[in-house]
């Protein structure tokens, strides 16, 4: 019988539709909550456990917390609980290290938690005098570390090798980004610890960033991309993804868009900068999917399109968007270190589960890779 500490930051990712760049400030985020917490952070936490077989359950005891932060979750799928600390309501940062300091006392083998980097940070602060090993769920806005799975429904699959004993634990970077440099566009990943973690191909790898060594050549590179859309881009409905390679190709173009937003085209002006879900549902509302494009490029390092910093682009638009509809573009650099990019919503997409997509690279260059939607 193993003993794992298993706990739910229930704030986690809420700002993530409402366009803004991390929940770190959690006070306005339970307040504009109505004090429900973030519906994304629960979901994600019962589908993990729900990814558990009955057998794995059979071979666990849990030490949780209380209410929303643990206990409510896992009651869906086992009696063997035990509730150590009960939380502060609406919960704080605090209330993380609370638990864990509970939790640690009585030397779990493993923690799993459901959070994003701020969530991370706190889980490596406090277990950092001890063996433990973490694993995070991916519920937050920010999940640029590497102690991830790369999709809560990935837990199960993980946890039954772990118990098998085929995973070593090793340390990886935790990794945050400021709220403050992100809103005014600044990707700059902190080291703020370390992590020991369960070394596993369903853990999503830490985010990297990549730059073209040559300035010439980054320019050639992100004018040849521009060139490749620029026709297109004058026709329909774009929704603009956020990142680096989205922000220096359309300023090629002639656009001064949001760095780590979301933007809305149509018929190329600018209809609704960094908007957040319920603008761009208002927007499209009656605009017909054959007409709407996205413009996206993957996460450094780690492969993903969807569900990583872009959670503008709800269920309400992924499920009216066509497959073909999608242009996707990155440096070379960035690709040659990608074998697959990944999608991680909660929702269902007309995406097959695994096929392979086209990723414009250049001037009339482009890369094919598999894409799987986890």
């Amino acid at each position: 019988m193993k003993t794992v500490a298993f706990f739910v930051n229930p704030i986690a990712g809420f700002g993530g539709e409402l366009g803004w760049k991390g929940t770190d400030d959690f006070e306005r985020a339970w307040k504009q909550s109505n004090y429900k917490g973030s519906r994304r952070a629960i979901e994600r936490a019962i589908d993990a456990v729900h990814s558990l077989s009955s057998r794995l359950l059979e071979e666990i005891e849990w030490i949780t917390a209380a209410g929303t932060m643990g206990e409510d979750i896992l009651k869906r799928v086992s009696s063997r609980l035990r509730v150590v600390y009960n939380p502060q309501f609406p919960t704080t940062p605090q209330d993380t290290t609370n638990f864990l300091q509970r939790a640690k006392a009585l030397t779990p083998s493993l923690v799993i938690f459901v959070g994003g980097d701020g969530t991370a940070k706190i889980v490596s602060r406090e277990l950092k005098s001890t063996t433990i090993p973490a694993v995070g769920i991916p519920a937050g806005v920010k999940i640029t570390s590497g102690c991830f799975v790369r999709a809560p429904k990935e837990l199960g699959s993980l946890l039954d090798r772990w118990l098998q004993g085929s995973l070593i634990s090793d340390y990886v970077d935790v990794t945050d980004l400021l709220e403050s440099d992100y809103k005014r566009g600044i990707v700059n990943p902190i080291l703020v610890g370390e992590i020991l973690t369960l070394v596993s191909p369903f853990l999503q790898g830490e985010k990297t960033m990549y730059s073209l060594p040559d300035p010439e050549l980054a320019d050639l590179t992100y004018e040849g991309i521009a060139e490749t859309i620029s026709d297109e881009i004058e026709e329909g409905y774009w929704i603009i993804g956020p990142g680096s390679t989205t922000y220096r190709v359309m300023k090629k173009l002639g656009y001064e868009l949001t760095p780590l937003g979301v933007d809305l085209l149509r018929k190329g002006k600018l209809i609704a900068k960094d908007a957040n879900c319920e603008r761009l549902i208002k927007e499209l509302k009656n605009v017909n999917p054959t007409d709407l494009y996205v413009l996206l490029t993957p996460i450094g390092g780690q492969g993903f399109l969807l569900g990583r910093g872009n959670q503008q682009i709800c269920c309400s638009i992924l499920e009216k968007l066509c497959p073909d509809n999608f242009r996707l573009i990155a440096t070379p650099e960035k690709m040659e270190a990608l074998n697959n990019l990944f999608i991680d919503v909660d929702c269902q997409t007309s995406f097959r589960h695994s096929s392979f997509v086209r990723v414009i690279t250049g001037l009339n260059r482009v890369r094919m890779i598999r894409l799987t939607v986890l």
